[in-house]
């Protein structure tokens, strides 16, 4: 008896913030300090919808971030280590309660920079995803009957011919080093350029 110590004097009061709370909720196996995975565990679990690529940079950088606080370098988080990261910079303690409370809010706060960002990836992906859709041969390039696509049945005749001249127009445009293939790049930038609004 007597070992059990009180949350409040656990936390010393100190780490007021929300930090306990947070700590808590992070530490799964309450075991009163995080490991590497534990504080992975809650941007993976909370930042939903990211892709693979995004989340294994996101993880690379909090693994940074793990090594920087743990100042015992015993591999796991202290709290008191992890109240250390609000201190030394308190964006990134904004960071992570942000992430806490939910990605979207996280997003509006990144500002016009972030959402240019985002939409540069967007393109990335969406030039990738348009390849692996059209790109029947798999040669990692679309010919113009690639880029094409499949008939539409619903035009009629005379539609037919103009959408295919509008296509051909779009490939022409795509393809900047007129080998009569669109490389990745230029996908990415043909949706690029697709996106700005026409004068």
């Amino acid at each position: 008896a007597g070992m059990k110590v009180p949350p409040a004097a656990a936390a010393g009061g100190k780490t007021g913030d929300g930090i306990s709370d947070m700590f808590a909720e992070m530490d799964m196996d309450k075991d009163g300090s995080l490991s590497l995975n534990e504080y992975l565990g809650l941007s993976a679990e909370e930042v939903h919808g990211i892709w693979a690529e995004d989340l294994a940079d996101m993880n690379k950088e909090m693994k940074l971030r793990f090594v920087k606080l743990d100042s015992d370098k015993n591999g796991k988080l202290s709290q008191a280590e992890m109240a250390k990261e609000r201190e030394e910079s308190p964006a990134a303690g904004n960071e992570m309660s942000a992430m806490a409370e939910g990605a979207d809010e996280h997003g509006m706060e990144a500002g016009m920079e972030g959402m240019e960002e985002a939409e540069a990836m967007d393109t990335a992906h969406r030039a990738q995803h348009m390849l692996e859709e059209l790109d029947k041969d798999k040669d990692g390039q679309l010919s113009f009957e690639e880029f094409e696509g499949e008939p539409m049945n619903v035009l009629g005749e005379g539609d037919m011919g103009d959408m295919k001249k509008v296509r051909q127009e779009d490939f022409q445009k795509a393809d900047k080093n007129s080998d009569g293939k669109l490389s990745i790049q230029e996908l990415q930038a043909f949706t690029e350029d697709d996106e700005q609004p026409r004068a």
